[in-house]
């Protein structure tokens, strides 16, 4: 038992370690702003498609500088762009 729990501490510190390493690159990424660089990490790190007004109200911004950093990030090939039924979302982008 003893063993397993520190298997599983390891594992989730291995993971922390690859997230910090992947969140540092990004903020020295060409081509995007420092405030870019924060949306980017907060989409990456909510493993989910994030909409507009969410950027919006997260980095306290109105909604079309928002949607110009997410646009942005899109244009560049940092995110991709899904329609929503009523919105467009965003997530990170896929390797394909």
């Amino acid at each position: 038992m003893e063993t397993a729990l520190q298997d599983v501490k390891e594992y989730i510190h291995r993971k922390q370690q690859e997230q910090r390493e992947v969140l540092r690159v990004i903020e020295e990424l060409p081509g995007i702003s420092k405030h870019q660089a924060e949306i980017l990490k907060y989409v990456i790190k909510s493993s989910r498609p994030v909409a507009i007004k969410e950027i919006a109200t997260m980095f306290d911004v109105v909604y079309q500088t928002a949607r110009t950093e997410l646009l942005g990030l899109v244009e560049t090939g940092k995110l991709d762009m899904v329609e929503d039924k009523r919105r467009p979302l965003f997530v990170e982008k896929t390797v394909s």
